[in-house]
């Protein structure tokens, strides 16, 4: 603008100029990095992530399979599976789109992603990589909700056998599966780094840091059997009562105190759902200890790799080899893991049912029968 000052750089930006241009800077000569070459690599390296996050998936749910399915007798509930995952084109958004269509060359049909070592599914023939071209002879149609309209149709047939129909390598097969029956929670995995699993009104939910803790498949389904047995105790309702009470108590003390003009704002009401919680929450850890040694062991997992669980556990958090807090300390879970143990192995050399004890003056715990099947369940 005519007239106008001429600007200059403050000072301060001069001074910091002059800084990064004194800077130190490397003495080699590393090679370039083409754009293209970059590019490249980091395709590469999000199908290796695609293909390490499915192997998680596949371990966590065929062993998943193997505690749900032995032990749906002692489950409050149960639910078909037939044992296999599926996926398609827009499962996958966002950087790892391009990297799973490279990685898995999906067509306009869904694609079996995996299959459960054992399952209906295994058993029938299916196999990873099977496009899904029809279900009951209706065929699967093309688009975004192609994929949700066909897992749809299966959960609508409610246990009975599925005929599908898939295309492998040129070729047109049917395969049958008859689903079995599995504890009715369903097992994911989460991407935090904590050594953690959590059960939920209708899942179990296992965190990644976890998996890489864990040393082999046995104390991994530990742990699930572990969390499988806070569902079919119900402590997940339980602990929500208890919640619920401790609340309405601590409620109730500070309207008392409100009304004779003493405010503490929701003080008692907070600590008695906190106290409500911890007061039992230990206890309801015990007995999925107690009763999970069960689960493992009904299972077929061989126990004895997974003792060194609660050692290690304490070895990598030393505050809770002794401290007393909402779960047992290692200490304690190690000794009385053995002790269950000891106790399932007496049962097996007798010949007894392998049930966990109860309480004198509590109702023992009972397999429920099989359910009758309808002619088209057959196998």
């Amino acid at each position: 603008m005519p007239g106008a000052p001429e600007a200059r750089p403050p000072a301060l930006v001069l001074a910091l100029a002059f800084a990064i241009a004194s800077c130190a800077t490397p003495a080699t000569a590393p090679p370039g990095v083409s754009k293209a070459g970059r590019a490249a690599e980091v395709l590469h390296q999000r199908e290796m992530a695609l293909q390490e996050d499915l192997a998680k998936s596949v371990r966590l749910n065929t062993i998943g399979f193997a505690l749900e399915r032995a032990n749906a007798p002692l489950c409050p509930g149960t639910r078909p599976l037939y044992g296999f995952g599926v996926h398609d084109r827009f499962s996958y958004e966002g950087k790892f789109a391009k990297a799973a269509q490279a990685l898995y060359r999906f067509s306009a049909l869904p694609r079996v992603s995996y299959v459960i070592a054992g399952s209906p599914a295994a058993r029938a023939g299916l196999k990873a990589g099977d496009e899904i071209a029809a279900l009951d002879g209706q065929p699967v149609q093309d688009g975004k909700t192609a994929l949700q309209a066909f897992l749809k149709a299966l959960r609508a047939k409610k246990g009975k056998t599925a005929r599908v129909q898939v295309r492998r390598g040129g070729q047109r097969l049917d395969i049958a599966m008859t689903p079995v029956k599995v504890c009715d929670i369903a097992i994911g995995r989460t991407s935090s780094p904590a050594i953690n699993a959590r059960t939920w009104p209708r899942a179990i939910l296992v965190n990644d840091g976890l998996l890489r803790f864990v040393r082999n498949d046995n104390e991994l389904a530990l742990v699930l059997a572990h969390e499988l047995a806070h569902f079919a105790m119900g402590h997940i309702r339980a602990e929500g009562r208890n919640i619920s009470a401790g609340f309405a108590a601590g409620l109730a003390l500070d309207v008392a105190l409100f009304t004779a003009g003493i405010i503490v704002p929701a003080l008692f009401t907070q600590a008695g759902a906190g106290a409500a919680y911890v007061a039992y929450s230990a206890d309801f850890e015990r007995e999925a200890d107690y009763v999970g040694a069960y689960y493992l062991v009904r299972a077929g997992f061989d126990p004895r790799p997974a003792e060194a669980f609660w050692r290690r556990m304490g070895a990598e958090n030393p505050g809770v080899i002794d401290r007393r807090s909402s779960h047992p300390p290692t200490a304690e879970r190690f000794v009385a893991l053995r002790k269950t143990l000891a106790e399932i192995a007496r049962k097996q050399a007798e010949g007894k049912p392998l049930i966990p004890n109860v309480k004198p003056g509590r109702k023992p715990l009972h397999e429920r029968p099989p359910a009758r099947h309808l002619p088209d369940e057959a196998q």
